[in-house]
């Protein structure tokens, strides 16, 4: 009774083949997470820009702040891109003639961007792989239109 048994060809044609399908398939993967994220914090900015319209409805003036009491369980939204943000650095609070943060990236001093002057919420995203790519990504989230990071109007 022979014994047979794959040669060491065979299987490193295997393997080549499975390296192969595997470096089709993970950029896929990488692709639809990132498109996730860039829904889902688009779907956030327009809850919150709801949220300061209703407020605006009430009161007859955009709130100074946003507030978690404006949403389920009392907790502000966080922003997808930058998931583990404290909450105190939600949001950056400014009062000015401005339609857009002057640093879209820049997390620091906070994932949201809240202009009460104009009652405009915008979400700082997290840098594409050149300026058009993060120009692209700060677009989709935040239904705008710019053209380069630093246009704040």
């Amino acid at each position: 009774m022979t014994r047979r048994a794959f040669t060491l060809v065979e299987i490193l044609i295997v393997v080549v083949i499975l390296a192969i399908l595997a470096a089709a398939v993970i950029p896929q993967f990488t692709e639809a997470s990132d498109d996730s994220r860039e829904a889902a914090t688009g779907i956030i900015v327009r809850s919150i820009q709801r949220q300061i319209s209703a407020q605006y409805a009430k009161a007859g003036a955009f709130p100074a702040a946003v507030l978690a009491t404006w949403f389920e369980g009392n907790t502000l939204p966080s922003n997808p891109y930058f998931p583990d943000q404290a909450e105190a650095k939600l949001f950056e609070v400014v009062s000015s003639d401005d339609l857009h943060p002057a640093d879209k990236t820049d997390n620091t001093s906070g994932v949201f961007w809240y202009n009460s002057k104009k009652g405009i919420i915008r979400a700082r995203v997290t840098a594409g792989t050149d300026d058009a790519a993060t120009i692209a990504r700060y677009n989709a989230v935040n239904a705008s239109r710019i053209t380069t990071l630093k246009q704040t109007n």
